[in-house]
């Protein structure tokens, strides 16, 4: 009698056991991508992109704004195929908005940034957001030596006024048609 009680026990047991576990899984809604800002600046105006002018190596803030409902940890972001890993995030970054630093490089001329793909962690997998926005990019325009603009003279008719400037821009920066007095 006491065995059949203990394995009547220990089936009791292993019945409530099996009732009690689920293998049900949770369900979250992934980041998406929102807008961006280089230096506190929109980078999109329109259907033009702004140019941000920086000198070889400067270092560019970028802001990423997403939309993250169940607050998941962002991993990494994909900026013209090179992942900025969250390492890189500065203390002010929180699950909606990423700051990090762009480093402009050396690569003299203009080039343009897409930001590319987000990677998340969901409690149990890393994944990975494809970002196809149409705001999510920006160009960044790296110079040798800044441009200067130099006033050489001036005359001052009785109903003119003619002033010679000196352009000294050794990396094509300014467009001499733009120049506007």
């Amino acid at each position: 009698m006491k065995k059949l009680l203990t394995l009547l026990g220990v089936f009791s047991i292993l019945l409530v056991l099996a009732g009690c576990t689920t293998t049900s899984t949770v369900k979250y809604t992934e980041p998406s991508f929102v807008g961006l800002s280089i230096d506190g600046q929109n980078p999109n105006t329109g259907s033009d992109l702004v140019t941000f002018y920086k000198e070889k190596n400067e270092l560019t803030l970028v802001k990423i704004e997403l939309n993250n409902p169940d607050q998941l940890e962002i991993r990494s972001i994909s900026i013209k195929g090179y992942s900025y890993g969250n390492s890189r995030f500065t203390e002010d970054s929180t699950t909606n908005t990423i700051y990090f630093y762009l480093n402009a490089g050396t690569i003299l001329g203009l080039e343009e940034y897409t930001v590319t793909d987000l990677e998340y962690f969901d409690g149990a997998d890393s994944k990975d957001v494809v970002i196809s926005s149409s705001n999510n990019r920006f160009n960044l325009y790296v110079y040798k030596d800044i441009p200067l603009v130099a006033r050489e003279g001036y005359e001052l008719g009785q109903d003119n006024i003619q002033i010679d400037f000196n352009i000294a821009d050794t990396d094509g920066v300014i467009d001499t048609e733009s120049l506007v007095i």
